[in-house]
């Protein structure tokens, strides 16, 4: 995302982390990201980290078959 890259040392502060993965075009998707924030700042103290946003993945696996 941006040039970032994300590797599991990102996540080592937290006990769980949910990463919640959606598409631009996904209206529920969109519609959920003020719930998410909202459970992010809920469960922090608990040691649980909320990361929601949009990545890039392709479900091509190619050879043109």
């Amino acid at each position: 995302i941006e040039g970032n890259t994300y590797t599991q040392e990102m996540f080592a502060d937290y006990d769980l982390t949910m990463v919640n993965v959606f598409t631009t075009w996904c209206s529920p998707c969109i519609r959920e990201i003020p719930d998410l924030e909202k459970l992010s700042k809920e469960m922090e103290d608990q040691g649980v980290q909320v990361e929601s946003g949009i990545v890039g993945l392709s479900g091509d696996r190619g050879g043109g078959g």
